[in-house]
Order: structure tokens, then sequence, then C-alpha cells
């Protein structure tokens, strides 16, 4: 019995890791103040917004600079149309990053489990889910990113042959479903799991036939999600002052170092290079240790994996070959390298007590375990950088609370970079969007522009957005605009930049929170009202 009990553990050993590195993963979305995601306080201001239009009656603090774009608009509809409802957009945010964390290390547990592959390399997926897709804060790409796994485990299992015969109507279910909420969440991940699912779904029989079978299954599986595509295309963007920025091509070494820069994980790049240089080992080892006539005899599951290889085969040209800037998705090309780790990872066969004449045999053992060690650490690395930025974020929700509801706030980031992260984004770029998640208003910094966004500025809030001015003249320009907003907001670590912004003083007042003792204000936001001198 206990080697019987042994021996199940030993089986069940990745899912363990797995679970741990979970476990590891949402103790870094739960337990910091703040999350380090640039785009974040914008999705959950979004939110807000959609609170106060749908309220009875609509909140006069949101009305006059916000409108709903109608039922069709169902860009990121999982998060915001949720969050709007319960109304508590930070704790529906980390609950739904906290689903979509669980569900893409399960995910790619069971589609490693359904295709015979590496369930070791299956469970280090979870430090892949920080990169910087995280730390930009992409929010329903982050959301929809489950999808993918599921979708393919779906496909897979559809393409075996049951031996009952029976119809595999859960499988559909499972298929069309996780599709469509991809669909109302990301259109872009949709696109990517819907090609994976053409691929894996591709007939053994290229005679006509079989051809009309494949293509029939793969509109149908595509109908729900192009309808909801449909729609949001028809929506189009909101109207805002900037224009989708022009389609960006990098050059090739920019390129392939900013695929190197999105394949690295967590706060701390040397961390996430050395975490797949692991990964890397682990894979080699687990191939050299496949039995070859496993791999030329081995029934659906070994060609699945096939049909995955070509698969990846395809995303790593999308990452070669689609542009950075795609309209208004950002890193088109570059937010497709962890979809691609994951497939890759899904196509090594899993090592099952092969001989191993090129290497000894405990070496993919060691390797995995050296990579779930590196692993937790980056997880556990990424969970006190998470806290260090909390402390740099400091007291914007007090300092929002001291701005009646309402305002127009022009919002100046000094200190945009984060000492506690050290990857290269502007991580507090929108942090002063909290203004208008906590007291509606408006504020400077033009909003989020997807086709499909549920909100859009009104003449009255475009009129408060600074587009973005490079040159000496800004400040000149913000001066002469200056009664176009009631508070300015300063974030600066360093102290208040008071040189920088002396042309300011003689037209706003400090406000200081009334529990301030006296002397220097210590920031790092400083609030001001302007006076309309």
């Amino acid at each position: 019995m206990p080697d019987a009990w042994m021996k199940r553990a030993a089986r069940r050993s990745p899912e363990l890791a797995a679970a741990m590195l979970a476990l590891f993963a949402i103790a870094a979305v739960w337990l910091p103040a703040e999350l380090p995601m640039v785009d974040l306080p914008e999705h959950r201001a979004i939110a807000a917004e959609l609170t106060g239009l749908r309220a009875d009656p609509p909140d006069p603090a949101v009305t006059p600079f916000h409108a709903e774009r109608g039922p069709s608009a169902l860009y990121g509809a999982s998060y915001y149309r949720l969050a709007a409802w319960a109304d508590r957009p930070g704790a529906v945010a980390r609950l739904e990053l906290s689903l979509a964390l669980i569900a893409w290390v399960a995910g790619a547990l069971a589609l490693a489990r359904r295709l015979r592959g590496s369930a070791r390399l299956a469970s280090l997926a979870a430090p892949l889910y920080f990169g910087l897709a995280w730390h930009w804060g992409f929010l329903p790409w982050l959301v929809a990113l489950p999808a993918l796994p599921w979708v393919l485990w779906a496909a897979a299992a559809l393409r075996e042959r049951p031996a009952d015969g029976k119809p595999r109507f859960g499988r559909w279910a499972v298929l069309l479903g996780t599709l469509t909420f991809a669909a109302v969440t990301h259109l872009a991940l949709a696109a990517v799991a819907w090609l994976g699912v053409t691929v894996l779904l591709w007939p053994r029989d290229l005679r006509l036939p079989a051809l009309g079978r494949w293509a029939a299954r793969t509109v149908l599986v595509a109908l729900p999600a192009a309808a909801l595509a449909a729609a949001q295309l028809v929506s189009g963007r909101p109207r805002v002052p900037l224009s989708a920025r022009p389609t960006e091509w990098p050059a090739v070494l920019e390129r392939l170092r900013g695929l190197l820069d999105w394949s690295v994980p967590g706060p701390h790049f040397w961390l996430g290079a050395l975490f797949l240089g692991l990964v890397a080992v682990l894979a080699l080892a687990e191939l050299l240790g496949t039995d070859p006539s496993g791999e030329t005899h081995g029934g659906d599951a070994v060609d699945s994996r096939r049909r995955l290889r070509v698969f990846a085969g395809l995303l790593g040209l999308a990452c070669l070959f689609l542009p950075r800037q795609a309209g208004d998705l950002h890193f088109a090309a570059e937010r497709l390298v962890v979809p691609l780790l994951l497939v890759l990872f899904a196509a090594v066969a899993g090592v099952r007590g092969v001989r191993l004449p090129r290497l000894p045999r405990s070496t993919p053992t060691f390797a995995w375990l050296a990579a779930v060690a590196v692993a937790a650490g980056v997880l556990v690395a990424q969970l006190s950088a998470s806290i260090g930025f909390s402390a740099e974020v400091g007291n914007i929700d007090r300092i929002a609370d001291l701005i009646p509801r309402g305002s127009r706030v022009l919002v100046l980031p000094i200190d945009v970079r984060s000492d506690a992260i050290l990857r290269e984004v502007p991580f507090h770029l929108h942090t002063a969007s909290r203004v208008i998640e906590r007291r509606g208003g408006i504020i400077s910094i033009p909003p989020l522009a997807n086709v499909g966004l549920p909100v859009e500025p009104t003449a009255a809030g475009r009129r408060a957005l600074v587009v973005p001015e490079w040159g000496q003249g800004i400040l000149r320009s913000l001066l002469q605009r200056l009664a176009e907003w009631d508070f300015v907001l300063v974030y600066a670590r360093g102290g208040f930049p008071s040189a920088a912004l002396a042309p300011l003083a003689r037209r706003v007042r400090p406000v200081l929170p009334p529990e301030h003792s006296g002397g220097p204000y210590a920031g790092p936001w400083y609030l001001m009202e302007t006076t309309g001198r």
C-alpha cells in the first residue's frame, strides 16, 4: 500500500508543484495593496464610470464627462460589466485575475495530460502569467488568456475516436463556451485560439468530403465569436482626441530584444531569464528522454502534438512578422510570446520511465526540481516587488478623497518608472485614474480607446483631456488652458518639483490633508486647487 501511494504521488507531483506555484501566484495578486499594472487603474475607472452611468438616478459626478456606448460595445465585457454590477472594481479585478490564473495553470496541465505531453513543463505555467502583459496591465488579455489551453484541450479531445461511439456534446460545449468567453473579453486572443482549433482539427484524410467536414466544424466553432466580433467592430472606437497609432514595424534586433523581454516573467529580468534557461534545460532533457517508437506509433495524442507544433510554428512566425503596433493593439507581436511558450510546453512529450542512453536518467527530475525552485523564487520576488510598488503609490486614495466629486483634474506624473520593479514600463503613468474611480469627474490623461470599449468621454470630458505634447512649450500650453481644470495633481517621489512647476505657483494653492501637522509635505502626491487667476 505505501509503495502504491508513493507511485501515485510521484505521478501527481507535477500537479502538486503547480498547485504550490499557483498559491504563490495568488498571494502576489491579493497581498499587495496595489498591483504593478500600468493600465489597471484605467480599467477600474471605466468600471466605476459604468456603475455611475447605470445608477438610478445616474451619478451627477460621472454623467457630465462620460457616456455609455451601448450593448454592442463588448470589449472587456467579462470584467467591466461584472465590476460595474458589483460596484467593486478593485476586488473584481483581483478575483478575475485569480480565477484566470488558476484556469491558466489547470489548463496547461490538462492539455499536457490530454496530449501525453510533459506535465513537468506544464506545471511551470504560473510564472509566465507575470510577464510584461501583466506589468502593462492588459487586463482583458490576461483574463482571456486561459481560454487558449482549454480551447486546445477541447479540440484535441474532439480529435480522439470515442470508444463508445457516443456524441461528445460536453467537449463541444467547452470549446464553444470558452471561445465565446474569449470573444467578449479580448478578440485578438479569441482569434489566436480559433487558429489553434483549425490546426488541431485538420483532417488526416485530405479528400474533399473530409476537408468539407473540417471547414464546417471550424466555421461552426467560430460563429458565436464572429457575431460578437462583428458587434464590437460595428461599435467602433470611442470618441477621443487621439487617433489610432500608425502601424509600427521594429528593426530586426529591436524585435528580437522585445520578444526576449516579453518572454521573461517577473519583476527582475535576470531571475526570469534564469527560470527560462532552466525550462529550456528541462525541455531538452524531456526530448532526449522520449522513446522514438512512442512518437511514431502513439495514436491520437502524438498526432495532436504534431499539429500543436505546427500551431507553434505559426505563432512563432506571427511573433517575427506581425507589427508591434496594430491600430489600438499595442505589442501585437510581442504579446504572443506567452501563448507560444504554453503551446511549446504542451508539444513536448513527457518522459515515462524510458531509459535515457544519452544522459543520466535522473537529469529531467533534477532539471524540473531546479526549475520549480526558481519559479517559486520568481513568484516570491513578484510579491515582494508588488509590496514595494504599493509603497511607491503612497497615499493616492487619501489625496483623491480631498477632491470634490465631479472635478476636472490636470495630472502631471513626473516619476512614472518604478524603483521596485526594474522593467522598462511606465508603472505610474495612469495611477491617478483612481481619482475617477473614487470621485468621478475627469482627469487630463486620455483614456483607453480600444474598439468596443463600453464608455467614452463626452464633449465636456474631451475638453479636459491633454493630447500628448512634446517640447519646451508644453507647460506654457497647460498654463493657457489652466482654467479648464479645477485641480492639479502631481506625482513626484523626490519631493515637489518646485523649479520645474514654478510658472504654476501663482495660479494654484496647495491642498493638504487635515491631519498634516506642518512643514514640507512628503508626497508623493501633491494636490493643488486652481485659483482662476
